[in-house]
């Protein structure tokens, strides 16, 4: 039985990312990072997006990229994907990962109450 994919978010569209000629799409909304990280969980590997995400470095790269790239992507696997990441490339998929985090954040709304910040 297989299980039926959720649909991507339309207000959040994914960034795309060029590697070696060829375009990647990363997703980054919420139900799709949740159904990578189980995907490759239940796959074997460890994976903890949400310790993952708040920062960005080399090690934090090579477990957002993967799930990040499934929604798009199902055809690439984890470990593929952590291989598709090299020196020469880090920076700009770790750019596109930032950029994707950016969009996926909502705006900040203006507080209903009126209430002023202390410290400004």
């Amino acid at each position: 039985m297989s299980k039926k994919k959720t649909p991507v978010d339309p207000v959040n569209p994914p960034v795309e990312l060029n590697l070696d000629g060829k375009v990647y799409k990363l997703c980054f909304d919420f139900a799709a990072l949740a159904e990578a990280e189980s995907h490759f969980i239940r796959a074997g590997h460890h994976i903890n997006l949400l310790a993952a995400l708040p920062k960005l470095n080399l090690s934090s790269i090579q477990m957002i990229f993967p799930c990040a790239l499934h929604r798009h992507h199902p055809e690439i696997g984890f470990v593929e994907a952590q291989e598709m990441v090299n020196i020469s490339n880090v920076f700009g998929i770790a750019s596109a990962i930032a950029e994707a985090w950016q969009k996926a954040m909502p705006e900040a709304k203006p507080d209903p109450t009126g209430a002023v910040d202390a410290d400004a």
